[in-house]
């Protein structure tokens, strides 16, 4: 909604297919609470390997993901061996996404509220009347 084109997928091998296309000027974001998850390490390696900017979102202590990313940014939540959902840990990840948005919007904010302006417009026309 904001002009930057973006791809995401729950499925690794998608996920890997994708970062091979990221180059130098590009930004991968990986989520993983554990920073130890198998799939998601091999896709930032291939991140890297194409020249992309990583950036890590996990929890706050020593992982695998954010060592080898760029930019690193915590949650501060804990998260019980047995869960049912790990409720904490993903309503603290979706605020980081809220978060970053809000920073692209604003370091970009002419550009953005054109796109947004446009889109509001569009679903204007989905509105029941």
């Amino acid at each position: 909604r904001i002009g930057k084109t973006s791809f995401t997928s729950q499925d690794p091998h998608v996920q890997v297919v994708c970062a091979s296309s990221l180059q130098k000027g590009d930004v991968a974001v990986f989520f993983s609470y554990s920073g130890q998850t198998s799939d998601t390490l091999a896709t930032l390696q291939v991140a890297k390997e194409g020249g992309a900017t990583a950036i890590s979102v996990t929890k706050y202590a020593p992982n695998s993901l954010s060592e080898r990313c760029d930019i690193q940014l915590h949650v501060a939540c804990s998260e019980v061996a047995v869960r049912t959902g790990a409720t904490s840990s993903r309503i603290a990840m979706l605020h980081i996404v809220d978060l970053l948005f809000s920073a692209v919007v604003a370091q970009e904010y002419e550009q953005a509220k054109t796109v947004l302006d446009r889109s509001l417009w569009a679903a204007s026309y989905k509105k029941v009347k």
